[in-house]
């Protein structure tokens, strides 16, 4: 038994299981591998061998969560053989797969309004308890059109727009000034749903900037202030010591926000929402704005 915490460590101990059972030759058979979590969490592990004795391939199976993964397969080899052969091999994730099974997503259950339908899914989210709820991916592009994603924290929102705060000298920043388009994506696994915003981004007030900025835990001001994000450093060290010398400096808590740190708001003119169902058809609606309209229609899978 391999008692793991987490889907993706039950998947690396099947790995490390299969590369003890090549060591030697065995026949074909199943190992029973428990998550940790709870004695309905229990996945198998198959092995299937080749002429031999060779394993040729491995499938483990998490039962609640309906997960096959067929890991790899390896040639007949040994030694330095079997080693670069499956340094070279592609990892095929083909067969990761899942069903979603949550409730329906009709029309006539859509707001007009996008907002309060985001709102309404939002307030799902926060009540299945997941982790990180106002992360969103933003995706951003450079002047040439080379695009890059990161995940950034939503700070708040309204009929006006979805805010974050950053330093606009960051690599998002640069990109924003040079092209002001970008697309957000959230994704809650709990609800199986995800929600895609994209529109025009322009610079939060200042004073609302700075109001949120002040009402940040100090350590986190402090970081703010020592981070010139995005660019190069050449140890973690010396940064920790900007930040002991940052604390040093402003023991009464009066840590000033610099000038290129504050927020964004992305103005929406398109919402996507996107609820898992069973056998990939699932439902999807977009929103358009036309004017001061909105706009929806039923998306296919």
């Amino acid at each position: 038994m391999v008692g793991v915490a987490t889907t993706e460590r039950f998947v690396k101990d099947c790995a490390m299981v299969m590369q003890a059972l090549t060591s030697g030759p065995m026949t074909n058979g199943e190992i029973s591998v428990s998550t940790g979590l709870s004695p309905q969490r229990i996945g198998t592990l198959t092995v299937s061998m080749a002429d031999r004795g060779q394993i040729r391939s491995l499938r483990c199976v998490l039962n609640k969560k309906r997960i096959l993964v067929n890991l790899w397969s390896l040639p007949e080899a040994k030694g330095d053989e079997r080693e670069d052969a499956h340094r070279n091999s592609e990892t095929d994730l083909r067969a990761i797969r899942r069903e979603y099974s949550n409730v329906a997503l009709r029309s006539v259950n859509l707001s007009e309004n996008p907002v309060s339908q985001f709102e309404c899914w939002f307030n799902d989210a926060i009540r299945a308890e997941c982790r990180d709820v106002t992360a969103a991916a933003l995706a951003t592009a450079s002047a040439e059109g080379q695009p890059s994603v990161r995940y950034v924290l939503i700070k708040h929102f309204s009929d006006r727009g979805y805010c974050w705060y950053t330093d606009s000298n960051s690599q998002k920043g640069v990109e924003l000034a040079i092209n002001p388009q970008a697309a957000l994506c959230f994704y809650w696994p709990e609800t199986e749903r995800q929600v895609r915003i994209s529109g025009r981004v322009e610079r939060v007030e200042e004073d609302l900037s700075e109001r949120y900025f002040k009402e940040r835990p100090m350590a986190c001001r402090i970081s703010a202030l020592a981070s010139e994000q995005s660019q190069p450093i050449a140890c973690r060290a010396e940064l920790e010591n900007r930040v002991l010398a940052l604390s040093a400096r402003f023991q009464d808590g009066d840590v000033p926000r610099k000038e290129s740190w504050g927020g964004y708001r992305l103005v929406p003119n398109y919402f996507e929402f996107w609820q898992g169902r069973q056998d990939r058809l699932h439902d999807r609606f977009m929103y358009r704005k036309n004017g001061e309209v909105w706009t929806s229609q039923r998306l296919m899978p």
